[in-house]
């Protein structure tokens, strides 16, 4: 009897051991797989709505990166700031500085950086003497990244504006 409590007790441990691991490994992979394609998210999205806006595109395809409601709030897309100018260059940085998400969330937030600096381009109006390109509002921000089916970007809130040292 105290042989077979014995077996029995080291098969349980084995089998939770076992079990623990697994459930560790799956949970792993659930995350990794979350963490990539917010990671893959906020990098083509923050470029395409970087792009929409500074050569003014149509804004259709960031549909796939952004929540409707952030993109019929947005400021800077509604007010279309570079509409008279024809941009030729310009030097985009995002940077993602804390992340963390569980599998069962459908909400989290991602700390970035974004930085947009070299804005190059001319006047569309010919008459105008003024070249100066406004500036865009670089800065640390906080996304907050929604889950329906696929992960978009709901809001963009700028905690921490960042002076780029060039006036574009």
């Amino acid at each position: 009897m105290n042989s077979l409590m014995r077996i029995l007790s080291y098969l349980f441990t084995r089998l939770t051991a076992l079990a623990i691991i697994a459930i560790l490994i799956v949970l792993a992979v659930f995350m990794g797989y979350d963490w990539a394609n917010i990671n893959v998210i906020i990098n083509d999205g923050l470029a395409k709505r970087a792009e929409t806006i500074l050569m003014n595109q149509d804004t259709t395809e960031l549909n796939k990166f952004f929540t409707q409601d952030f993109l019929s709030h947005d400021t800077i897309l509604l007010k279309r700031p570079y509409e008279d100018y024809t941009i030729n260059n310009y030097d985009h940085s995002i940077k993602i500085k804390k992340m963390w998400v569980w599998p069962w969330e459908d909400e989290t937030r991602v700390f970035i950086e974004e930085i947009i600096t070299g804005i190059e381009g001319v006047n569309k109006n010919e008459e105008s003497k003024s070249d100066d390109i406004p500036t865009w509002k670089s800065g640390e921000g906080i996304l907050i990244m929604e889950k329906d089916g696929r992960w978009k970007i709901g809001d963009l809130i700028l905690t921490k504006p960042i002076a780029t040292g060039t006036e574009d």
